[in-house]
């Protein structure tokens, strides 16, 4: 299987429109590739580049030490998964999962062999004969994958392949996706705006903002040693907290906050007196009530203003003067809305930002 490398790649659309910028990556043999980020960062337009649907404007992009820059899409070698599915309605099943092979003049024997091998694999036997319209979204999904498993591409290229599907049956796709994929063994950059497909189905996370990569890396490296507050802030939901502070008299103060004599976050015993920085802090690093107090805790008093239950747990709304901050809870917590109660954070569990670039003062 392939190793795919974008050497300083960029994309500019007219004359001044930069959609990705100068983008160097590296992705391994058999790894399964998540880009991620905001919409506009250039994550499908790289996706679209590796698989020579956009023109690369500068830069190389390399498959196997190969230049393939120039090279027309169906000869990458590369099968991909659209957003919207791409069927063709007058079609049946078989004849869309059997489109590219019938294209390559494959003898029919041989397409229809694989044809019915791969849709014994996806649950789609029999639905062979049917067009796509008389199938619900999680079986039209399978269709677009089963296309691109019988062309036996080394390379597949997926674009928020389940986008378009409801909560429950996304988490079944995450799971059939994944499975193939080691099954496969194939090489698969995967695109999507969700973070939980990301954290949940990676083996690397590429964090892309204004087309340039902010951080890759394992899921749990970005969201324990986050780069910068952008990404702090994009994993994790609910999302982290933010507290603006000060470096004073050798400890950090936090506004409406009671902070212990030497509370310091990591990284900031670098930053001069004076100087403001940004905390950030993980709602399930927030204890709540006295009972949860430990010594050398910052505390804040607050007020309940929301309690949202999430199956076996629960997250706290509350508000501390100028802040809000929510706290990850018990499900059996006695917290209810109006209540007045306690915040406590300790030093250790706190991400420190630089309060103007948002770089981590510890990396």
């Amino acid at each position: 299987m392939p190793t795919i490398e974008l050497s300083r790649v960029s994309k500019v659309y007219g004359t001044s429109t930069l959609a990705v910028d100068d983008v160097s990556l590296t992705i391994e043999d058999r790894e399964f590739v998540v880009l991620i980020g905001p919409s506009g960062c250039g994550k499908s337009t790289l996706l679209r580049m590796l698989a020579g649907l956009e023109d690369v404007t500068a830069g190389d992009v390399l498959v196997d030490g190969r230049r393939v820059n120039d090279v027309h899409p169906k000869d990458r070698d590369v099968s991909m998964v659209f957003q919207n599915y791409a069927l063709y309605p007058h079609m049946s099943v078989a004849q869309n999962i059997s489109f590219g092979l019938r294209l390559r003049r494959t003898p029919r024997g041989v397409v229809r062999e694989k044809v019915g091998a791969v849709a014994e694999t996806l649950g789609l036997t029999p639905y062979l004969d049917r067009p796509p319209a008389e199938l619900s979204g999680g079986q039209r999904q399978r269709v677009a994958l089963a296309r691109a498993m019988v062309q036996e591409s080394r390379i597949f290229l997926m674009d928020e392949p389940l986008s378009n599907l409801d909560a429950k049956l996304r988490g079944t796709m995450r799971a059939e996706i994944l499975a193939l994929h080691r099954a496969l063994g194939v090489t698969t950059v995967y695109v999507t705006h969700d973070q939980v497909e990301a954290m949940t189905m990676a083996d690397r996370v590429v964090l892309l903002r204004d087309g340039v990569i902010r951080q890759q890396g394992t899921p749990r490296e970005l969201y324990v040693r986050p780069a910068d507050r952008f990404v702090a802030t994009f994993l994790g939901e609910p999302e982290i907290n933010l507290l603006p502070a000060r470096v004073a008299g050798g400890a950090v103060r936090v506004p409406d906050a009671v902070v212990p004599r030497g509370w310091r976050p990591a990284g900031c015993e670098r930053v001069p007196d004076g100087e403001d920085v940004s905390l950030g802090v993980r709602p399930e690093h927030v204890r709540v009530g006295a009972a949860a107090a430990r010594d050398g805790d910052a505390e804040l008093s607050a007020e309940v203003e929301l309690l949202e239950l999430r199956g076996e747990d629960a997250y706290a709304t509350l508000r501390s003067g100028a802040h809000r901050i929510v706290a990850k809870v018990p499900a059996e917590s006695a917290l209810r809305p109006g209540d007045r109660t306690t915040a406590h954070v300790a030093a250790g569990s706190v991400h420190a930002f630089d309060a103007g670039s948002g770089a981590a003062l510890v990396r």
